[in-house]
């Protein structure tokens, strides 16, 4: 029998492991030089089923459970400490605001504890101390008739509730848009070779509060009920470095 030269023995082994390692996802967790890792997670702070309960009048108690939630998100993105955003920036990066996603996405916030990771991207170095992400209603742009191919559902919506009121099924959806503007309490700070996450948390409970501990009925809304849920969502939105993804800022 021929005999196999121990060192070539080890060599190959070790050219066999390094292919493993990349086709496995094992490689370093490391991007290009110059930037760092980000990993994006989305949390609702709230309960497997989040459940409402309040007066809604002095005759009646009212009852409401969200089951899922999904918001049209696009131009999700971090600005750098005392940097600027490229007002009207459509496409492409902006030095001081790039982008962690740009195109329309569907995001769903979890409603049970701890968070869901949405995607991981490679940011510049740097202090970032905002977040930026557009509440989007899908229509006739070409990124959004791709959008739209495997949502079809979303033509003209932006957000989409479901539940119950009082035990009984409902849908609501709304064509809000807004540029939500999260300043950071602590800034997230961007570096090579360690990743970092953050978490946009969306206080869905806040989103059916009315006015003196009442609740706002989502199941056959007036105009001014939705416009005041459509005002709350805009608002519900804060982020956060959470790297143990808990769902509450480290």
């Amino acid at each position: 029998p021929v005999l196999e030269d121990p060192v070539h023995k080890l060599m190959t082994l070790s050219a066999l492991a390094a292919t493993l390692a990349v086709s496995t996802g094992c490689e370093s967790s490391t991007g290009p030089e110059g930037t760092g890792r980000v990993v994006l997670q989305l949390a609702s702070g709230s309960s497997a089923t989040v459940g409402f309960s309040g007066i809604a009048a002095a005759s009646a108690v009212d009852a409401l459970v969200v089951t899922s939630v999904e918001v049209v998100a696009r131009k999700i993105r971090l600005k750098q400490e005392d940097g600027a955003c490229s007002e009207g920036e459509s496409e492409g990066e902006d030095a001081d605001c790039p982008s962690l996603w740009l195109d329309p996405t569907l995001l769903s916030p979890p409603l049970a504890e701890g968070t869901v990771t949405e995607f991981t991207v490679d940011l510049p170095v740097g202090s970032y101390d905002e977040l930026k992400l557009q509440i989007h209603k899908p229509t006739g742009s070409p990124k959004d008739v791709i959008f739209l191919a495997s949502n079809p559902g979303f033509a003209g919506i932006s957000v989409r509730i479901r539940g119950t009121w009082n035990g009984e099924p409902f849908e609501y959806t709304t064509s809000v848009t807004a540029e939500v503007e999260i300043e950071l309490e602590e800034p997230i700070v961007v570096i090579e070779g360690v990743p970092v996450a953050i978490t946009i948390l969306v206080d869905i409970q806040s989103w059916f509060a009315g006015s003196g501990g009442a609740l706002l009925d989502p199941s056959n809304p007036s105009q001014q009920v939705r416009s005041q849920i459509d005002q709350n969502i805009r608002q519900s939105f804060k982020a956060f470095e959470d790297d143990d993804g808990d769902g509450v800022e480290d």
